[in-house]
């Protein structure tokens, strides 16, 4: 059986019983000239694939979100053609529910909570409706210009965790009918400025809000990338900076939890003296991006700055210079680095932004942050802390895959952590795949959901599934700090040693406050299977400075002065890994080594290593 994420639409016709029982004949022949007029021919059109069916209803696949709810929309309209002239009574209508998720695929049909969550979504669905989950949301908002109802979190029969669903609201809604009585002309007047108004400040909010037509959280960051400054001294270089704007712009908007202010509204700035704390104040954001682009003797020089609009005060600025070879492979790569680079110290500097908040009045994302940054200080205390305030996050929003995913990631350390009391414990493994799993089935393209379920799954030796996962990630972000490093943890349980070294030290060009065990105990790990004990030693030397009481830093030390020596400092490394460690051994490292590592070889040399600088055999 194939297990796989994709896209599910569930629909039924609505009272078929009660139509069969009116005129059986009449019914199903009517059904027979929908599906050849109007359903099939529109399937094919948009890639969708019949999973199964079952009397009136039908399991269909997409290869994509949004030709899945264009094929939709397009069913509805063409139905409400057909039955234009037949009584209410009578009319064959469908109701329609569509998911992103998880599934397994028996044959040609599919089974899973991926389909069971569109049943119940579609069960939910008014006659000729469509209701989607949250899931399906993210991947369509900023593609599909749609009118929702925000249904809240749901219940599910039989679904564990409750489902956040939005129902795409009929023409008539978004625009109901009103009659104006003509007695008055003020009050037509005054009605007519209202709705001119309200139109305005709708038009307004959608344009400023990329990708967000349905609630705008007040608590989530929200950023505008103003126009890059032309410095060339040419008017006609502005086309580089222009489209350079542009790319930045849209590829943050794609960063999960975070507001971009769209383009349009963000050029009216271009050429103007800025105030961050004025645009703070007039668009609401918290974060403002500048920057200027210029090109001289073959070089293109790109400087950026992130600033906090309510103090003015810079979280981060650096320049960047390219041989000018061609022009938009030049682009691509700076995009992809700024992007990189912003979107991590975002993500810092909002956890440090809520540490001094009383954890008593923060929400799931601030609860959430907050657990982020505390869980990068690396120690038993902070990360309990952290996990105590994940849990409280996932209790007020169930739906926030960015809480599960970083609890999945805590319940890791605990895991893998020998000064844990639940260290190995197969309880807690179980608790770091399940809630990994969570965070990829309620948002599909979050990269770094998707990077640390690959290293969850290393945790079942699902080595496939888990390179596959880390590939995903780093299509949908490949400069995230942070997503490289989980990719980097995947590769080593796979044995790509030069995919690990060549994935951690791009991740540490954009990041250099990356935890230290990947910056240093997986770098350390993988020069020394390539055989580079010197490197190995220097990484390990470099985690240890950043955490000196992480037993990996040290067990990484020990394991490559076994090898260069000397043999004094080995003999005093050895000592500090007992000291923190007291029953560490080798053969209880190779058990350990062998739970999530597939190259069986270099889990030997590490253990050699280990034996020459004197650990116990045990």
């Amino acid at each position: 059986m194939d297990r796989r994420l994709t896209t599910v639409v569930a629909a039924d016709i609505a009272g078929f019983s009660r139509l069969v029982g009116i005129d059986e004949e009449a019914t199903i022949a009517a059904q027979k000239g929908h599906r050849q007029e109007v359903v099939d021919p529109l399937l094919s059109a948009y890639g969708g694939r019949v999973a199964n069916t079952a009397g009136d209803s039908l399991l269909i696949e997409f290869p994509s979100p949004v030709q899945a709810v264009r094929c939709a929309l397009e069913v509805q309209k063409g139905l409400a053609k057909r039955n234009r002239g037949v009584a209410d009574d009578r009319k064959i209508q469908y109701r329609i529910g569509i998911n992103v998720g998880d599934v397994i695929q028996d044959g040609a049909d599919l089974l899973g909570d991926g389909v069971n969550v569109a049943a119940r979504l579609e069960a939910l669905a008014p006659p000729g409706g469509i209701v989607l989950s949250r899931s399906a949301y993210d991947h369509v908002r900023g593609q599909l210009l749609l009118s929702l109802e925000d249904l809240g979190h749901l219940d599910l029969k039989n679904i564990a965790h409750p489902v956040r669903a939005f129902r795409i609201l009929s023409e008539s809604e978004k625009r109901p009918a009103a009659r104006i009585p003509g007695t008055r002309f003020f009050a037509v007047f005054a009605g007519v400025l209202l709705a001119s108004l309200l139109l305005l400040a709708f038009l307004f909010i959608e344009d400023v809000f990329k990708g967000s037509s349905a609630i705008v959280d007040p608590r989530r960051p929200v950023l505008i990338v103003l126009p890059f400054n032309n410095l060339s001294g040419d008017p006609a270089q502005d086309y580089f900076s222009d489209a350079f704007t542009e790319d930045i712009t849209t590829a943050l908007a794609r960063t999960p939890g975070l507001l971009v202010v769209a383009r349009n509204t963000a050029f009216t700035f271009k050429g103007k003296a800025i105030d961050a704390r004025q645009i703070g104040r007039e668009l609401g954001v918290r974060y403002m991006l500048e920057g200027s682009a210029r090109q001289f003797n073959g070089v293109v020089r790109v400087n950026a700055q992130l600033i906090e609009t309510s103090s003015g005060t810079h979280v981060w600025a650096e320049s960047f210079d390219r041989p000018l070879e061609d022009i938009f492979i030049v682009q691509d790569k700076l995009t992809d680095r700024i992007v990189g680079s912003v979107a991590s110290h975002l993500r810092r500097h909002e956890g440090e932004r809520v540490l001094a908040a009383k954890p008593e009045t923060l929400a799931a994302y601030d609860l959430t942050a907050r657990a982020s940054l505390l869980f990068r200080n690396n120690t038993p205390d902070d990360v309990r802390e952290a996990r105590t305030l994940l849990r409280r996050a996932i209790t007020i929003d169930p739906s926030y895959a960015k809480a599960y995913t970083v609890l999945a990631r805590v319940e890791n350390f605990f895991f893998t952590s020998r000064i844990s009391t639940e260290y190995a414990a197969p309880e807690t493994a179980e608790r770091v795949i399940k809630a990994a799993s969570q965070a990829v089935a309620i948002a599909p393209d979050d990269a770094y959901a998707h990077a640390v379920y690959g290293m969850a799954l290393r945790m079942r030796k699902d080595y496939q599934r888990a390179s596959e996962q880390a590939q995903i990630a780093q299509n949908l972000a490949p400069n995230d700090p942070d997503v490289l490093s989980e990719v980097a943890s995947v590769l080593i349980g796979a044995g790509d040693y030069n995919g690990v070294v060549e994935t951690i030290e791009l991740a540490r060009s954009l990041d250099p406050y990356l935890s230290p065990v990947f910056i240093g105990a997986h770098l350390s790990q993988a020069y020394f299977a390539l055989g580079d004990f010197p490197a190995a030693k220097r990484s390990a030397e470099v985690c240890l400075e950043r955490s000196p009481q992480d037993v990996r830093c040290v067990e990484s030390l020990v394991r490559a002065l076994g090898e260069t020596g000397p043999h004094r400092d080995a003999q005093a490394a050895v000592s500090r890994l007992l000291e923190l460690s007291p029953d560490f051994t080798v053969t209880d490292y190779i058990r350990r080594a062998s739970r999530n590592r597939s190259d069986q070889a270099a889990i030997d040399r590490w253990a050699e290593g280990l034996r020459k600088a004197g650990v116990p055999e045990g």
